[in-house]
């Protein structure tokens, strides 16, 4: 009786792992790995009928970090900032609106997204002939203009990575799935 009960249970556990990898099979034939489609700064990438493109990337000096991320200081010790300059033009027949915050800046394995009180202060002098927004609704044919700020904190990083901090690669991220769709900034 012990020989059968040990037999059902191994037997139950076989099927249990045949139909675990049935599903994994399945989700990743119905979900397959993205695409990845690069950009460079000045190129314009195409994302639901906007271009989205970069004019540069800039690490923010000391004093104007200290200014603009006093709650991430305060919360996380030594931070920095990085300013990146996006035009978006809508090519789409009508009046449509494009949301900014998805966009993710990445290097490596360190992700960030867009720290919107710094953005508010950044872009009131910056953006003209609108509202400071990270939902645009942008004229068929016409531009938005803004600078997307992201902040480094000190305790995501070893210490020989923080000192290398400028020389990194980084990628603003506008999609991920089906495309990962992303700009390369340096």
């Amino acid at each position: 009786m012990k020989r059968s009960k040990k037999k059902n249970g191994y037997f139950l556990v076989f099927l249990l792992l045949i139909v675990w990898f049935i599903c994994v099979i399945r989700i990743n034939l119905k979900y397959p790995d993205s695409k990845i489609q690069k950009y460079e700064l000045n190129e314009a990438a195409e994302l639901d009928g906007f271009e989205v493109s970069v004019s540069k990337m800039e690490f923010l000096d000391e004093g104007s970090t200290k200014e603009l991320f006093a709650d991430e200081i305060e919360r996380y010790g030594d931070c920095r900032c990085i300013l990146v300059y996006i035009t978006v033009k809508n090519n789409r027949s009508e009046k449509a609106r494009i949301e900014l915050y998805p966009f993710v800046l990445e290097s490596d394995a360190w992700k960030n997204s867009v720290i919107m009180s710094a953005f508010l202060k950044v872009n009131e002098e910056y953006v003209t002939g609108g509202r400071v927004t990270l939902q645009p609704e942008i004229e068929a044919g016409g531009t938005y203009e803004c600078i997307l700020t992201y902040s480094i904190a000190k305790v995501s990083f070893t210490e020989n990575q923080w000192k290398g901090l400028e020389s990194r690669n980084y990628n603003l991220v506008l999609s991920l799935y089906p495309v990962k769709k992303s700009i390369q900034l340096q």
